[in-house]
């Protein structure tokens, strides 16, 4: 695992991304579409599985996110605003990560370093 930006947005490795895909509803995006938006507190978090979404702040691009990453969940779980608008590109496979699915996971994970990590998500 590995942070990837001050932003919250966080790279996983193969086998937690598979754990997580088997335990949530994926979707994959046919058209692009917005996620959420820069002020707003995500409904859901979300882990990229395939394709790439768009980070913008102010209406321009700032990152391109792609696989592996998990996004949206701190701002989730500590009901903040999201400094960022995510806009996802069409063809993009996600797994939506709700408040239960996140407490779920890390009472599943205590002591493990992926536990550890949502855990630090909703304290900070």
């Amino acid at each position: 695992m590995k942070r990837v930006s001050e932003e919250n947005i966080i790279e996983l490795d193969d086998s937690t991304i598979c754990e997580i895909e088997q335990a949530v509803d994926t979707h994959t995006f046919p058209i692009q579409s917005d996620l959420f938006y820069e002020g707003q507190i995500p409904i859901v978090g979300y882990l990229l599985l395939d394709g790439h979404v768009q980070m913008l702040r102010n209406k321009k691009v700032k990152a391109i996110i792609s696989k592996g990453t998990l996004f949206g969940v701190k701002e989730l779980m500590t009901n903040s605003p999201s400094h960022y608008s995510a806009q996802i590109l069409p063809g993009t496979k996600v797994c939506f990560l709700d408040k239960s699915s996140v407490l779920e996971f890390i009472e599943k994970h205590q002591g493990q370093d992926i536990g550890e990590l949502f855990q630090k998500l909703i304290k900070t």
